[in-house]
């Protein structure tokens, strides 16, 4: 079984983080993480990053636009469609704090012995069929209220942050059909960083996005969103 992990993508104060329902401090994360993976009996592990990790780049006309089939669809989109923009000052804020934690998980990678040559998967189905690897894809969280009600205990958090992460690790728990999309039309954030510290990557080409609502108190998933090559 999979080490489950989740960073909801912030500066320190608003950093919210998950890790198989262990109570672990921030500042101690990813060393946790490394730990965890390391003393798993596949070495094998999953995390999430709520913050764009993949970058739109099919044109100089296609900067600055919506991610199509993503971005576009959010809720956020009905009432202001500038907030849809993965670069708005948000999202443009958390990608380069995404790329930061990024850096570091990957540092942390190369400093434990045992995973230090473990290889870098950002393609689900190439995930399923190694034996041993890390798998990073972005998550989002949308929406006000814990979903309580619908979820187990172990996933319940009192810090709003912590709560993000572990609905982002609760919602990649219960997904079974995960696909991915190939295409050079972005650019895949953790296969550049993870390249850069040293790691193999395994997937440079293909990445996923898990989406998670939380209106009220209910919570539910459109499961999977699929990069495709269209951007508007």
């Amino acid at each position: 079984m999979s080490v489950n992990a989740a960073v909801d993508v912030g500066n320190f104060d608003h950093l919210g983080v998950y890790l198989s329902g262990k109570d672990i401090k921030k500042e101690n994360f990813f060393e946790a993480f490394c730990n965890a993976v390391a003393e798993s009996k596949e070495k094998k592990g999953i995390i999430g990053f709520e913050a764009p990790l993949f970058i739109p780049a099919s044109s100089i006309k296609g900067i600055g636009t919506i991610r199509t089939g993503f971005d576009k669809s959010r809720h956020s989109c009905d009432i202001d469609r500038k907030k849809c923009v993965w670069h708005s000052p948000v999202g443009a804020g958390v990608t380069i704090r995404g790329i930061v934690l990024l850096k570091l998980l990957f540092d942390q990678i190369t400093k434990t012995k045992t995973i230090k040559n473990i290889s870098i998967f950002t393609d689900y189905s190439e995930f399923q069929r190694t034996q041993s690897g890390i798998l990073v894809y972005e998550a989002f969280v949308n929406g006000k209220g814990t979903p309580s009600s619908v979820i187990p205990e172990s996933f319940l958090r009192q810090d709003d942050h912590d709560q993000d992460a572990a609905l982002s690790a609760f919602l990649f728990s219960q997904t079974r059909d995960i696909k991915t999309i190939f295409t050079d039309s972005y650019i895949n954030l953790p296969a550049v960083l993870a390249t850069s510290a040293g790691l193999d990557v395994s997937s440079k080409k293909s990445g996923f996005i898990v989406r998670t609502y939380k209106p009220e108190n209910h919570l539910y998933d459109e499961r999977v969103d699929y990069f495709n090559v269209k951007w508007e």
